[in-house]
């Protein structure tokens, strides 16, 4: 149970720094300062949850299938903006 809490709380603390990049398309000023920390913070996390799932000696959950799938949304998101942002 602590493991699977680590690995939620990584999603969360993953999600909290992406917050802002989210709405700054509707508010440039508010998210500003925080844009180029989720560029770069928010991939590397996902990567580590996502390893820190494939590492597991445990057997798959279905929370480890919202979390697998909540760190890949998020560098799906990231790619796209990143591609939308540079064409």
């Amino acid at each position: 149970m602590i493991n699977t809490n680590k690995r939620y709380g990584l999603l969360l603390l993953n999600i909290f720094i992406l917050l802002p990049l989210i709405f700054e398309t509707h508010n440039p000023s508010l998210a500003i300062s925080f844009s180029g920390l989720a560029y770069i913070l928010c991939p590397v996390i996902s990567l580590l949850g996502i390893l820190m799932l494939a590492k597991t000696h445990y057997p798959a959950s279905i929370h480890s299938i919202f979390i697998l799938l909540g760190h890949s949304m998020i560098l799906v998101f990231i790619l796209v903006r990143l591609i939308f942002f540079y064409h």
